[in-house]
C-alpha cells in the first residue's frame, strides 16, 4: 500500500513546483516506500535515489534497483537489530542538498504521506461497510494517521489501534534494538510530524517473537506469506478481539509480503540463533480461533484483579503432563456493571454458599433488552431456586446449570494459575422449569461453542441437584479420616494425604452408604413429584461413565476412587497446626463451607421435606 502514498507525495511536490520534470527525488527507506517511489518516478520521468541501511531486506533493495533506483548505503558499524534511521535521514538530506533541483521527500514529516490513503479508506468502506476497529502498524505514522482519520470521519466510534515494535519510542516506551523492519521509530530518532496521536485510541507494542511467529503461523496454517510487521499487527488484533476490547468489523491491511524474508523470519535457523522461536505464541494463536467469544472474568475481590494484572494479565493452566498453557489475555474486573452489562452468557463458578450474594450483586447489572443465560458450574446446591429468587420478575434471564465441572482443577492461585486434572468425556446441563425449548436450544448452541465434550440436556433440574457429587464425597472421606472410627480421630496429620489416591476404606464405606440414601431421595422425589430421575445413577456409575479409561480398576467404589488418574495428586485441604510439623483441616476451606455447610445440608433438608 506504500505505493499510494509514494505517488501522492510526488504528485503533491510536482503540483507545488518543488520538483521539476526530469528532477531527482531522494528518500530514506527500509524498502516498501522506496519501491513505491521507484515506480512513481518511472511514471513521472524522475530520477530516484534510495538511501538504505543493513536492516532493509535484500530482496527489497534488489527490486528497487531493478526499477532503476540508485541505491546508496549508510556508513557505520551497526548491530543487525539496530535501525540506522537517523543516519539514513541525515544522508538523504545531504545528498538532496548537493544535487541541483533534487528534493528530499522526508516521508516522516510530509503531509502528503497521510493524504495518500484517502482512496484506500474509500475502498475499505465500500467493500466491508462500517468499520468498528482498525489495527495498523506505525512507522512514520502516515498510513496510521491517514487511514484512522478517514475511518473516523465515516464512523467516529471506530476504535483505532497502532502497533509498534518493542524497542520503538513512538508511544514513549524506552528504546532498544529490534529486528522488525519498516515499522516503529528507533531510539535516537524523532517521531515524525505526520503522526497525529489524536486519532489513535490505543498505542501498543509487539515483540519480535510474537510478530515473527505470527507471520510463520499464518504461512503454515493459512498459506498467507506476510511480513513481520504485518504479523505483529495481526497478533495484537487477535489479542484485542479475544479480550473483548474490539468486535464487529475489524479491518487490517497486509502492508508487507513475506517473500522478502524467506532467509530471515521464515528461516528457523536464523530465528533460533537469535532466540526468536516460541511454541507458546502458536498455542495462543490456536486459542484465538473462536474470536466470536469475548471473555470477561468477574471477581468480588479487587486484590485478585491486582494479582492478575501483576502477572502480566496471563492465566496459567498447569496440565497433568506438566505442560503449562498460557491463556490469552482477557478482561478481569471487580465491577459487576463492567462484567455483566453486555453479557450474553454468565457462568458462575463461586462456591454454593456465596452464590446467593453473587446473584444479588449481578442482578442490577444484567441487560434488560435481550436474553441473558445465567448458569452455574457445577449446578448443584439449589442454584435454580437461588437464581429464581434473586432475579424475581426478570423474564429475560434464562437459568441453567451443569451437572459437573468439565475439568478437575485444584491448587488455585487467584488471578494467576490453576492445576488441571482430567476432563469429562460427556457434559450434562439442565434449565429451570420455567424455560422454553427455544431458550434451551440457544443455550446448547452457546455451550457447544465453548466445550469439546458433547453436551446433553437433562429433563429436570433435580437431576443435577440430586446427582451424587462433592457434598457426599468430601464429607464421607473427612468423616472416614477424623470421625470416631477414623485413623486420625483426635490426632493431627503427620503428612498431607491426597483425597482419592489415599482414600481410606472407611471413607469409601461411608460414601457408599450416603450414596444409597441419595438414591432413596431420588425414588421419594419421583413418587412425590411425578418426575423421572432415572438418569441419576449411583456414584460409582457416574464416575466410571465420566472418566472411562482414566480408571484402571472399576470393580469397587474404593478402587474407582483410588485408581482414577484424573483424581491423582489432589491434596486434602490441610494447614499447619501452629508452628508444629503436623497438619489439621482448614475449616475455612470451601469443602466445609460449600459441600458440607450448603450441599449436604440441602440434601438433608430435601429428605426432611419428602418425609
Amino acid at each position: 500500500m506504500k505505493d499510494r502514498m509514494a505517488r501522492n507525495m510526488i504528485v503533491a511536490a510536482l503540483k507545488s513546483g518543488r520538483i521539476q520534470p526530469g528532477g531527482t527525488i531522494v528518500e530514506s527507506s527500509s524498502g516498501n516506500t522506496g519501491i513505491g517511489l521507484a515506480i512513481a518516478a518511472i511514471e513521472f520521468g524522475l530520477k530516484f535515489i534510495a538511501v538504505v541501511d543493513h536492516h532493509a531486506a535484500q530482496d527489497k533493495i534488489t527490486i528497487m534497483r531493478a526499477l532503476g533506483a540508485d541505491i546508496r548505503y549508510v556508513k557505520g558499524n551497526y548491530g543487525e537489530n539496530e535501525v540506522a534511521v537517523v543516519e539514513r535521514q541525515r544522508m538523504a538530506a545531504e545528498i538532496a542538498s548537493e544535487i541541483p533541483g533534487a528534493v528530499f521527500m522526508n516521508q516522516s514529516d510530509n503531509a502528503a504521506n497521510a493524504g495518500g490513503y484517502a482512496d484506500l479508506v474509500r475502498e475499505i468502506i465500500c467493500q466491508i461497510g462500517k468499520v468498528d476497529a482498525w489495527v495498523g502498524c506505525v512507522g512514520t505514522g502516515g498510513s496510521m494517521t491517514g487511514i484512522a482519520h478517514g475511518l473516523k470521519v465515516h464512523n467516529p466510534d471506530t476504535v483505532t489501534i497502532a502497533v509498534e515494535p518493542e524497542g520503538s519510542i513512538v508511544f514513549g516506551k524506552p528504546g532498544k534494538p529490534y529486528y522488525q523492519s519498516g515499522t516503529g521509530t528507533p531510539e535516537g530518532d524523532t517521531v515524525g510530524l505526520v503522526l497525529d496521536y489524536s486519532c489513535i485510541d490505543y498505542g501498543e507494542q509487539v515483540s519480535d517473537v510474537c510478530a515473527f511467529e505470527t507471520a510463520r503461523y499464518l504461512a503454515r496454517r493459512f498459506g498467507l506469506l506476510v511480513g513481520g510487521s504485518t504479523g505483529g499487527a495481526i497478533y495484537k488484533a487477535l489479542e484485542f478481539i479475544n479480550n473483548g476490547t474490539i468486535r464487529g468489523n475489524v479491518a487490517l491491511v497486509i502492508a508487507d509480503g513475506g517473500e522478502k524474508y524467506l532467509n530471515t523470519i521464515f528461516n528457523e535457523e536464523w530465528l533460533k540463533e537469535r532466540d526468536l522461536l516460541s511454541e507458546q505464541v502458536w498455542g495462543q494463536l490456536d486459542s484465538c480461533q473462536n474470536p466470536a467469544v469475548a471473555v470477561t472474568l468477574y471477581t468480588s475481590r479487587p486484590e485478585t484483579v491486582t494479582a492478575y494484572q501483576g502477572s502480566g494479565a496471563q492465566l496459567h493452566a498447569i496440565m497433568p503432563d506438566g505442560n503449562v498453557i498460557k491463556a490469552p489475555a482477557v478482561r478481569m474486573t471487580a465491577s459487576a456493571d463492567e462484567a455483566c452489562s453486555a453479557a450474553d452468557l454468565i457462568i458462575i463458578t463461586a462456591p454454593s454458599h456465596v452464590r446467593e450474594s453473587v446473584l444479588h450483586s449481578i442482578a442490577p447489572a444484567l441487560p434488560r433488552h435481550k436474553q441473558v443465560f445465567v448458569g452455574a458450574i457445577p449446578g448443584f446446591g439449589g442454584f435454580d431456586w437461588m437464581a429464581e429468587k434473586a432475579f424475581g420478575g426478570l423474564s429475560n434471564i434464562v437459568i441453567w446449570g451443569m451437572k459437573d465441572v468439565p475439568h478437575i482443577a485444584f491448587d488455585l492461585v487467584p488471578g494467576k494459575s490453576v492445576r488441571m486434572g482430567g476432563a469429562k468425556s460427556q457434559l450434562y446441563v439442565a434449565v429451570h422449569c420455567r424455560e422454553t425449548p427455544e431458550n434451551t436450544d440457544i443455550l446448547l448452541d452457546y455451550l457447544k461453542q465453548l466445550y469439546e465434550a458433547p453436551v446433553t440436556l437433562l429433563s429436570n433440574y433435580l437431576e443435577i441437584t440430586l446427582t451424587p457429587g462433592n457434598p457426599i464425597m468430601h464429607s464421607s472421606v473427612i468423616y472416614g479420616l477424623i470421625g470416631p472410627w477414623g485413623q486420625w480421630h483426635g490426632h493431627a496429620f503427620n503428612h498431607i494425604p491426597c483425597w482419592w489416591s489415599d482414600c481410606p476404606e472407611l471413607g469409601a464405606y461411608f460414601l457408599a452408604r450416603c450414596d444409597e440414601e441419595n438414591q432413596a431421595l431420588c425414588k421419594a422425589a419421583e413418587l412425590s413429584l411425578g418426575i423421572d430421575l432415572s438418569s441419576v445413577q449411583s456414584l460409582q456409575q457416574e464416575i466410571v461413565e465420566a472418566y472411562g479409561d482414566s480408571i484402571s480398576d472399576p470393580r469397587t467404589l474404593l478402587s474407582v476412587l483410588r485408581t482414577n488418574k484424573a483424581y491423582e495428586g489432589i491434596p486434602l485441604p490441610l494447614i499447619r497446626e501452629g508452628r508444629s510439623d503436623t497438619f489439621i483441616f482448614d475449616k475455612n476451606h470451601r469443602v466445609f463451607r460449600e459441600d458440607i455447610g450448603c450441599g449436604l445440608s440441602l440434601l438433608v433438608s430435601i429428605g426432611q421435606r419428602l418425609r
